[in-house]
């Protein structure tokens, strides 16, 4: 099981500001007792995550700035999103990925499957095994049983106890940050419209690399609450696209700003 690097990367010299800050702020969380949990899509179960005393950090590639250096490993007419992701991994380019401590994936199609395999020669990965049709029977089941599994991985990756109270405790905070997500959606409604697109995306994005939750929940609320009853007339007047699936940030601004 390969373990979480303390060092910065060797290439760490030739990054760009940014992406320096960026693994400055990460090793310092790091060497301060911090533990790092990567996840790649919103099936993780979060709360258990939270419940176990460790940040979780969204890694779906959002780049295509490393797709080259994944193709030499990956092949080219794979999903560009896991592509991006693995070069990340594979350059160590990515302070969130190279610090983790585990990165859960689950088993959503078939190209990531492959991608966790070859990515487990560089950290420590643990996959869910996803029910693909929730009107079996047994779907709600196997999950719970998949959800238990993991919470006792966690309990003996970072040889802590994770309680009911916690557990509630972190339900009830993911809650509140969902709360918070659809009232700034709900800002966006027509006469209402209080940000631009690449602001509302800029907002998501943002809270996919916060180490802590509770920071992240008190920013989207006032955001919210700043301006609350608000509206900008010239992006009210703008049209409205629908973006779906994951991730929805990085190069798909292009759209946004359209």
């Amino acid at each position: 099981m390969p373990s979480a690097p303390t060092e910065l990367p060797r290439t760490f010299e030739g990054y760009q500001d940014a992406r320096k800050a960026g693994f400055l702020k990460v090793k310092d969380f790091k060497d301060n007792g911090g533990k790092l949990v990567g996840f790649l899509c919103t099936y993780a179960p979060l709360e258990i995550v939270d419940a176990a005393g460790a940040s979780a950090v969204g890694l779906c590639g959002t780049s295509d700035e490393v797709i080259p250096d994944a193709e030499q490993v990956l092949p080219a007419n794979l999903c560009p999103l896991i592509k991006s992701t693995y070069g990340f991994a594979y350059t160590d380019k990515c302070p969130y990925t190279y610090f983790s401590d585990v990165i859960i994936g689950e088993t959503t199609c078939d190209g990531k499957k492959k991608m966790y395999e070859l990515l487990q020669d560089i950290k420590d990965v643990y996959v869910l095994r996803l029910p693909h049709d929730r009107t079996r029977s047994w779907a709600r089941a196997a999950w719970r049983e998949e959800v238990i599994a993991f919470k006792d991985y966690l309990e003996q990756r970072f040889n802590t106890k994770i309680t009911e109270d916690a557990v509630r405790d972190a339900v009830r905070n993911r809650n509140r940050l969902r709360k918070a997500i659809c009232a700034l959606y709900e800002s966006q409604l027509k006469g209402t419209t209080a940000f631009t697109s690449v602001e509302l995306l800029s907002a998501m994005a943002a809270g996919s690399f916060n180490l802590d939750v509770n920071d992240y929940i008190r920013t989207l609320e006032a955001m919210v609450a700043e301006n609350a009853g608000k509206c900008n007339e010239e992006n009210d007047k703008k049209k409205r696209i629908v973006l779906t699936g994951c991730p929805s940030n990085g190069v798909i601004n292009k759209v946004a700003k359209a």
